[in-house]
């Protein structure tokens, strides 16, 4: 591949509205980031995070395969999707352009590089350090319409071959570029965007800086400005190409899509502008399906956006409309005729379909907007709980599995699920501690709570409890097989028998405990001593605490936090003052 790109790369090589790239410079540059790299190895791959910068994109991978690397490439700069291909044995470096911290920032390397950073670079321009063949030059992780990744991996024989016959079916010429919409490491911008032109002797499209989300319009502007006659874009942007007036694609006579294009969009392009529109390389048979079925869906009257994947290996397909609930009955008719009887349809109004910088559903935001985990399937908030006796008579213990798909991982984190302490407290410890005693009273206090350890999808998980003989103060430690994860002590409220309150028992009235609050915020020390009127306040307090727990509280969370002053005081009574609704709803 190399050998390759070393004949035809030659003049410039990169052409954009704002400037060229000639050859010379991107093997200067290459061979520059190569001296930067590991030593490799048979199986070394380098994984690349882009998603702005091009000619880092391709000044990467020359350098990489410079220096005798493979290149990773997930489908997207998100940190989800780097982290899984960073994660893999054969990963040795990480080059970006996005200004982390970590890895190489190749953008930032060129932009600094100076005169002596260009050493060997004709030594390595002739030297061929991926010598075997059957040496994995190339792998693509794509997420597909199932939620699946999908690898496709090249060698150096292999991808020289599918270069040249992409080169050949695109009737691509030299001094020709090809214009697209996509982010740098997608398979279709990589192999047909940037290879398949340079080994013809064209140029790809260089687009630098940030913001470079494309329309229509621009797509069709870059083209007429650089006289290109092939673009490379998603389904979504071929949908919206169709909408163009006639004439609006100018020079084009090529749009290629990865994977079948909409059939109806594709007619129109044909039909109204006189250009070519077809796949320039297959796509999973999932992905056209689902193109199939979004197709029916927009000829629905009143849905002006669709999305459908499919879930996995499960018979389960996720469909979402940008429209009115009225129209469900219809997209499910729409829908149901593009898969078979087997499938079962999840149809729902959502406020936006969710697509990723190439145009495609991004599956993981889609299934969260439609109610689903991040990988598509159910969701639950439900645990299965087993009570166990022990040793101890003050202790009980409880045992339960953490699901896969607990609703409470969402968003916590993407990569790395953690069970948040507020939830592990609420959804955790609580429920155990009323089951244990039902008539225990209300959370007044947590004491000395530490998260020790991790508690993630699929632990199984024992919670012990200590202290209810003592009274309303309970120990709870929560474990995971020999491992303390969390501990901690929680103060309970005093608990009250409904059954003892009867129809002869009178609340106090919260006037009166009000009044007498405000008495001592306008009396004693305040101004020379803050101790002694935070005594007589919460000696105020434990009149109001029968009244409603809710003003009791905030009043003594003012006290706690509070104000030192005659001023916070009043403060303080104007924070009662308002709790007085509630609290007298509560004693009614």
């Amino acid at each position: 591949m190399l050998e390759l790109l070393r004949d035809k790369a030659v003049g410039t090589v990169g052409r954009g509205t704002d400037g060229v790239l000639g050859a010379d410079e991107l093997w200067r540059n290459a061979a520059a980031l190569a001296a930067r790299l590991p030593e490799p190895t048979p199986d070394s791959m380098v994984t690349f995070s882009f998603g702005r910068d091009r000619s880092a994109f391709v000044t990467a991978l020359l350098g990489s395969w410079l220096a005798g690397h493979g290149v990773a490439l997930p489908e997207s700069s998100r940190r989800d999707h780097v982290a899984s291909v960073m994660a893999l044995p054969e990963h040795v470096e990480l080059l970006h352009d996005t200004g982390i911290r970590r890895g190489i920032d190749v953008a930032e390397m060129l932009a600094t590089a100076g005169d002596g950073d260009s050493v060997a670079t004709d030594a390595l321009r002739g030297e061929n350090r991926v010598g075997d063949p059957d040496r994995v030059l190339l792998a693509t992780h794509t997420t597909g319409a199932d939620g699946c990744v999908h690898v496709r991996e090249f060698t150096a024989e292999q991808l020289r071959d599918e270069v040249l016959a992409l080169a050949e079916d695109l009737e691509l010429a030299a001094d020709q570029v090809v214009v697209h919409e996509l982010s740098p490491m997608f398979e279709l911008a990589v192999l047909a965007g940037v290879l398949a032109p340079m080994a013809a002797g064209g140029a790809f499209e260089l687009r630098m800086g940030s913001g470079d989300e494309r329309t229509p319009e621009r797509l069709t502007e870059a083209a007429r400005d650089l006289g290109a006659r092939v673009a490379l874009c998603s389904g979504h942007m071929v949908r919206a190409l169709a909408g163009l007036p006639s004439g609006a694609l100018g020079v084009l006579d090529f749009v290629g899509c990865h994977g079948e294009p909409p059939a109806a969009a594709a007619h129109a392009i044909r039909e109204h502008h006189g250009v070519a529109v077809g796949a320039v390389l297959a796509a999973d048979p999932v992905a056209d399906i689902a193109i199939d079925a979004v197709d029916r869906l927009l000829a629905v009257e009143g849905i002006d956006d669709a999305g459908v994947v499919r879930v996995g290996d499960s018979p389960v397909a996720l469909v979402g409309i940008v429209g009115p609930e009225s129209g469900l009955l219809s997209a499910r008719a729409a829908a149901a005729a593009a898969f078979d009887e087997a499938v079962e349809l999840v149809v729902r109004t959502v406020p936006v379909v969710q697509r990723d910088a190439n145009g495609r559903i991004a599956f993981g935001d889609f299934c969260a907007s439609m109610g689903r985990s991040r990988d598509g399937g159910a969701i639950t908030r439900e645990l299965r709980w087993r009570a166990e006796s022990g040793d101890d008579p003050d202790m009980q213990q409880f045992r339960t599995s953490i699901p896969a798909n607990y609703a409470f991982f969402a968003g916590h984190f993407m990569t790395y699920p953690v069970l948040a302490g507020g939830v592990q407290l609420q959804e955790l410890v609580l429920p155990c501690v009323r089951a244990a005693n039902p008539g225990i009273g209300a959370l007044q206090r947590l004491d000395a709570v530490k998260f020790l350890a991790r508690i993630a999808p699929g632990d199984e998980i024992v919670v012990q409890l200590r202290g209810f003989a003592t009274g309303e103060r309970v120990t709870f430690e929560i474990w995971c097989a020999d491992t303390r994860c969390t501990s901690g002590k929680l103060r309970f409220a005093a608990a009250v028998d409904p059954e003892s309150v009867g129809p002869e028992v009178e609340w106090p009235r919260r006037g009166a405990a009000v009044r007498s609050f405000r008495r001592s915020t306008t009396r004693g020390p305040c101004a020379t001593s803050s101790r002694p009127c935070a005594r007589t306040i919460s000696r105020s307090c434990s009149s109001m605490t029968a009244a409603g727990p809710k003003a009791s509280r905030s009043v003594r969370r003012s006290v706690a936090t509070g104000s030192r002053t005659s001023n916070g005081c009043r403060r303080i009574a104007a924070r009662v003052r308002r709790c007085r609704p509630a609290s007298r709803a509560r004693a009614n």
